[in-house]
């Protein structure tokens, strides 16, 4: 373990012998914070070891925690995408190391998985509280997934994970803004001159994600009929300088043209008047790969400055507490659905990969078609009934014939 004089990080680094071909001595290391715990020192040797063989060579079996950390090393060379390995990271962080990490794989069963699931449903949370069903759930596919990928990768033997049941429970229901609080921050998104107070009218308005806000250039806006494109998201890297990175959107649904209303077309059109005042005075070229909500130096805004833009207006327009980015994408797809707009043009506007994912999403908010479908078929059994009479057919003596009563084209005119 030595520090990095430049930067003042820890590193530490491991003999992994002679490479057979080179001859050179090969010593792999691993930055880490300017003041790592033991144990993040202890499992960042085990990743290197694993990485370079020396656990395999000398039998050395590795720890749950040595293992999660080797697999999140990898993923984002594997084209994970980096939102995902830092939602991950965070459940290793706070769900896995404190509580199995030290655990040596070898000795892991299925019962330690079923106990440490138990555990924080009871008390996993920051305050003692259990965490939720739902955070198991999604704890657990990220460890199956883990597991599983090394099982075949020949790292470990076999997936100590497989068999264990995850607690009961409904998906949770996605929490959209209150129209009082979408009328307060709608009102001010519309007057301010903030750039990235425009930045968050367009996804208010389009329920795209943070990445694929940060990542629009100027030439994915189409102003002759108001749309944009997604062609890419910007993401921020952890564990490599916090630089970052463009990449492909999540999914090849996610790729999209989006229609936008002509008030959102108004609010892109003040953001590029905005884009060529601000970079033209610095000298800046404008151009087609230009960001659409760049910095005074044309570098894109990082992701998270999105969310602190956000969380500021939170408090000063005392919306609910709990309102997020995501809080605007659940939004605009609640608000959809409930004015009648069909879930699969929902799916398609949101990118989701399959209409499953929307519907087990966005389910609850189409509960209450069930009403309507009601008296719309009632509406129709009328209909059929008047040009029948109560109990047959159609007749000569004054009364409405089919054709009459559902219309020439059929029934689907009523």
């Amino acid at each position: 373990v030595g520090t990095d004089k430049r930067t003042g990080k820890k590193f530490v680094r491991v003999y992994a012998g002679k490479d057979p071909v080179t001859g050179r001595t090969m010593k792999p290391s691993m930055t880490l914070s300017a003041d790592p715990t033991d144990d993040e020192v202890a499992r960042a040797v085990e990743v290197l070891e694993l990485q370079s063989g020396i656990a395999k060579r000398t039998g050395k079996a590795p720890t749950i925690g040595g293992l999660v950390a080797y697999y999140l090393e990898s993923r984002i060379l594997y084209g994970m995408s980096p939102t995902t390995v830092e939602s991950y990271e965070s459940n290793a962080r706070c769900y896995v190391y404190p509580y199995i990490g030290s655990i040596a794989y070898d000795k892991a069963t299925p019962a330690v998985f079923s106990s440490l699931y138990r555990e924080l449903l009871a008390r996993g949370g920051r305050k003692g509280d259990g965490i939720s069903q739902q955070t198991v759930k999604k704890l657990h596919s990220f460890l199956s997934g883990c597991f599983k990928t090394l099982s075949v990768d020949g790292v470990i033997e076999h997936s100590a994970i497989s068999g264990v049941k995850t607690p009961k429970g409904g998906s949770p229901e996605a929490k959209a803004l209150s129209e009082r609080d979408f009328a307060k921050l709608r009102a001010h998104l519309e007057r301010s001159d903030h750039p990235l107070d425009r930045a968050l009218w367009v996804d208010l308005h389009t329920g795209i994600r943070r990445g694929e806000l940060a990542g629009f250039f100027l030439g994915d806006y189409r102003p002759s009929a108001p749309s944009i494109r997604v062609a890419r998201g910007l993401y921020q890297v952890r564990g490599n300088g916090g630089s970052l990175l463009y990449k492909d959107p999540k999914s090849k649904t996610s790729k999209r043209i989006m229609a936008v209303d002509l008030g959102t077309s108004a609010i892109v059109g003040r953001q590029i008047d905005y884009i060529d005042a601000m970079l033209g005075e610095s000298g800046i070229d404008v151009g087609s790969t230009t960001p659409l909500f760049p910095r005074s130096d044309g570098s894109p805004h990082r992701p998270g400055e999105y969310n602190d833009r956000l969380k500021k207006l939170v408090k000063e327009l005392h919306l609910e507490p709990s309102t997020t980015l995501h809080t605007l994408r659940h939004t605009h797809a609640t608000y959809l659905l409930e004015r009648g707009v069909n879930i699969k043009t929902v799916q398609e506007r949101l990118g989701h990969s399959t209409i499953q994912t929307t519907l087990n999403i966005y389910g609850h908010v189409l509960e209450g078609r069930d009403a309507s479908a009601a008296n719309e078929f009632a509406d129709l059994s009328a209909a059929i009934g008047m040009g029948f009479g109560a109990f047959g057919g159609g007749t000569e003596d004054g009364r409405k014939t089919r054709s009459e009563a559902i219309g020439k084209n059929g029934i689907n005119d009523i």
